[in-house]
């Protein structure tokens, strides 16, 4: 029995698709992480960096 990899690797692969795809162009700026958390139905990511210091 399988199991799926874990969320932020699907986010991860997700991205990275739709990089290749063509979806996301060279310079094009990515969803922000409240649209990611939409469409790809994970929670909010923890722990990601804030800028401050």
């Amino acid at each position: 029995m399988g199991f799926a990899p874990p969320k932020y690797a699907q986010v991860m692969r997700a991205i990275r698709e739709r990089i290749e795809s063509g979806e996301y162009a060279l310079g094009d700026m990515l969803p922000s992480e409240t649209q990611l958390v939409r469409e790809l139905s994970v929670a909010r990511l923890l722990g990601w960096p804030s800028g401050r210091r």
